[in-house]
C-alpha cells in the first residue's frame, strides 16, 4: 500500500533556543512509519501541533504545552506558532514530526492532496489536486504522459 507523506524543512524556535531539521508530515494511522515513545509504544500523530522528539525538547528547553515558532525554510517561508504536543523517541536525535494536512496548511494557503492509485494492468497513475481550484494534475508512470483535468 502507499501512504502520502510530506517533509519540509524548518527551523524551530523556543524562547533563545532554535534548531533546524526536516519536520515529517505523515498519515495520523500510518502503517508504515510510525512514532513512539520511549516504552515502544505507539504515540498518535494529532490534527494539530508537533511530536517532537525528547531530545529536542530537551535542547529547546521546551515541555508539552508550550508554543514553539516553526520557520518553514522553503516556499514563502512562513512562520507558525503549534504546540508541542507530545514526545517521542528517535534514534537519529532531533526529529519533529506533525500530520501532514497540518504541515501542508501551515506551508502554505494553497492547498493540494496527493494521491497514488494502481489500477489494471499494473498501470500506476499519480497525481495531485488544488483545494482552492480543484485542478487535478494526472501522470501515468507506466508512459510518463501529463493528463490535466479542471
Amino acid at each position: 500500500s502507499l501512504e502520502p507523506l510530506r517533509h519540509a524543512v524548518a527551523r524551530i524556535h523556543f524562547g533563545p533556543r532554535h534548531r533546524q531539521l526536516v519536520i515529517q508530515g505523515m498519515e495520523p494511522d500510518s502503517i508504515h512509519e510510525r512514532v513512539i515513545d520511549a516504552k515502544y509504544r505507539i504515540v498518535e500523530v494529532p490534527p494539530e501541533g508537533l511530536v517532537v522528539s525528547s531530545k529536542l525538547a530537551e535542547v529547546l528547553g521546551a515541555k508539552r504545552g508550550d508554543l514553539v515558532t516553526v520557520e518553514f525554510l522553503e516556499g514563502r517561508r512562513r512562520k507558525v506558532e503549534v504546540p508541542l504536543v507530545n514526545f517521542s523517541e528517535d534514534f537519529s536525535g532531533l526529529v519533529a514530526h506533525m500530520d501532514r494536512r497540518a504541515l501542508q496548511n501551515a506551508l502554505t494557503d494553497m492547498r493540494f492532496g496527493w494521491f497514488a492509485r494502481k489500477t489494471t494492468g499494473d498501470i500506476v497513475l499519480i497525481g495531485w489536486v488544488c483545494v482552492r481550484t480543484q485542478a487535478i494534475m494526472v501522470r501515468n508512470l507506466r508512459s510518463s504522459a501529463f493528463i490535466e483535468q479542471y
